[in-house]
């Protein structure tokens, strides 16, 4: 006689989205509304995203983590894009 064979279900488990990391790389705004060095997971907060949406320096300023370490060696450069947002955010630059 012929093994009759179990057939097992497997459920597959939904798979949760990663939230990205967020990195904001300017100098602080508004009195602590945006810290230099801020980390952010998933969704910019909604004072902050109201600040980017006004604020295209700043907007350019926050960096995911893929990015985060070149962002870091572009800020040291001298003249660099980064370099250069930072010191117009310092500014109050839009």
């Amino acid at each position: 006689m012929a093994d009759k064979k179990e057939i097992k279900r497997v459920e597959k488990k939904p798979q949760r989205k990663k939230k990205e990391s967020l990195f904001y790389m300017g100098p602080t705004i508004k009195k602590g509304l945006l810290e230099k060095g801020a980390i952010f997971r998933g969704e910019l907060p909604k004072t902050v995203e109201d600040l980017v949406k006004s604020n295209p320096v700043v907007k350019a300023l926050i960096v995911s983590k893929k990015d985060y370490l070149s962002a870091c060696k572009d800020m040291r450069t001298k003249g660099s894009r980064m370099q250069t947002l930072y010191n117009q955010a310092l500014k109050g630059g839009k």
